[in-house]
């Protein structure tokens, strides 16, 4: 074991920067020779960079926090683009940026202590801790965010500091650790939105444990959601003053412009229903119809001309008209030109459903949740396809895939293992928990299930696997005390 006993956690914490920062480097070299998005060396600018800082950098520039020139803008919560604001209010733009990724990097690398300490509360085990470390420190799954203009990145952390001090008020009901666990939720709620099912989830799962003691537990769930409380307040009037109207979370994907236009959102559910993906930048329907030459064929699953009011050639049509008015100058015929091929869309995506209401209903989902969960586990490597790579990078290719799987594999055996032991029971329910209702709500509720998606609960994968592992000896033996 890659360990010394006398080491402590500032030792720990800075074998995580160090590794931390030489995987960076290494994902910056690779990633930088295919891509030219790169800012002052080293951050790499996201598409959604545009959607999350550009309204900060407009604001600073023009004195109005906008993506569109002359629309207000709440297309993101502000868990990403605030502490971006207040860095600029204090420094320029590339050093308030380079602060922002920094923090990301500072915040990953005490994430993997953080995990580890959690791993080994739940299972009394220092053996949790360095499995944990280790496995969850030489990861690129989540930690090639880290030097990305998006929201991932800290949402991880975020969502790792909360279990972390959600473990600690479950071994030590205090107040003041439950208020710790609420305040990196509502951080992470307003980093990645659909985290929020978690405001559910939690209390229901702490009102049940500690049923016993009804009126004290209703006191520490009220402090447990104070800050979100708060913090939605503050962002709920914000959106009343600047839209006249009432937003919880965002807009919607409305406030994009042509990007996400009606028609488009009509096509990409219709491409979900189907059980295809629906996102554009990633291979499949989606790309085809958005991205692809117009002649380009595709070929779609036999089902979906199956009993429809509809053929090959009208979607192919389709695509052609969708194609040819992004060309147009006039944003009054774009969206008339739109609104038809949005009605034409959801007079197919009807005839789908009647046609097939199973697919439409419960299979799609079940194709999200394989396009969210089984991925290679090396997606987001910023290598060339696997036939281009060198030997080395097929070599870390296949050995993150390996591991990725590896995980994957250990969630049955981890949970069952957590269950069938009284002291960790109630943990193994709150990890299957938090899991299978993320991947519910994703699969089901949204039309993205790319595995950036899955990432805020990649940790708990490690946990599992973790469990496995300390609670079997070298001839795989179920430990029967633990160490």
């Amino acid at each position: 074991m890659f360990f010394n006993r006398n080491w402590n956690k500032y030792h720990f914490l800075t074998i995580a920067l160090l590794v931390k920062a030489l995987m960076l480097l290494f994902l910056v070299h690779y990633h930088s020779q295919s891509d030219d998005r790169f800012l002052y060396g080293w951050i790499f600018e996201h598409n959604d960079y545009h959607y999350f800082l550009l309204p900060v950098d407009n604001f600073f520039e023009h004195g109005r926090y906008e993506y569109i020139p002359g629309q207000t803008f709440s297309g993101r919560m502000p868990g990403y683009w605030f502490p971006y604001m207040v860095l600029r209010f204090i420094f320029s733009k590339a050093i308030a940026l380079n602060l922002l990724v920094i923090g990301q990097l500072v915040l990953s690398a005490t994430s993997v202590y953080v995990l580890a300490r959690t791993a080994e509360l739940i299972l009394n085990s220092k053996r949790a801790f360095y499995f944990t470390f280790w496995i969850y420190l030489i990861s690129t799954f989540t930690s090639v965010f880290d030097y990305q203009t998006i929201s991932e990145s800290f949402s991880v952390s975020a969502m790792i500091f909360f279990f972390f001090h959600l473990v600690r008020y479950l071994k030590d009901p205090k107040k003041s650790t439950l208020l710790m666990a609420g305040l990196f939720l509502a951080w992470a709620i307003f980093l990645r939105p659909f985290l929020g099912v978690n405001l559910l989830l939690i209390p229901l799962l702490i009102l049940v444990k500690y049923r016993k003691k009804f009126l004290r537990t209703i006191v520490h769930l009220i402090i447990f959601g104070i800050p979100f409380i708060v913090f939605e307040s503050a962002w709920v009037v914000r959106n009343y003053k600047v839209n006249d109207k009432l937003v919880l979370l965002t807009t919607g994907v409305q406030d994009y412009g042509r990007v996400y236009s009606p028609g488009w959102q009509s096509v990409r559910t219709l491409f979900y229903r189907w059980g295809g993906q629906a996102v554009y930048f990633e291979p499949g329907m989606a790309k085809w119809f958005r991205r692809d030459p117009i002649e380009e064929p595709f070929t779609f699953p036999d089902y979906v001309f199956e009993g429809v009011d509809y053929t090959y050639q009208d979607i192919q049509n389709l695509k052609e008209r969708y194609q040819a008015i992004q060309n147009l100058e006039s944003d009054e015929e774009f969206y008339r030109q739109d609104s038809l091929i949005h009605w034409e869309a959801q007079g197919y995506l009807k005839s789908f459903q009647e046609a097939h209401p199973f697919r439409y209903s419960v299979w799609a989902g079940v194709r999200g949740m394989k396009r969210l969960i089984f991925s290679s586990g090396s997606t987001f490597l910023p290598f060339p396809s696997f036939g281009q790579m060198n030997m080395v990078q097929k070599g870390i290719k296949l050995f993150y895939s390996f591991l990725y799987y590896l995980l994957l594999a250990g969630i049955i055996p981890g949970l069952w293992l957590l269950l069938r032991r009284k002291d960790t029971r109630f943990y193994g329910i709150l990890i299957a928990g938090l899991c299978i209702q993320l991947v519910l709500v994703i699969s089901y509720y949204s039309q993205y299930q790319g595995p950036r998606y899955s990432i805020t609960i990649y940790p708990m994968y490690v946990l599992l696997l973790s469990t496995v592992f300390v609670h079997f000896d070298r001839k795989f033996k179920i430990l029967s005390k633990s160490d």
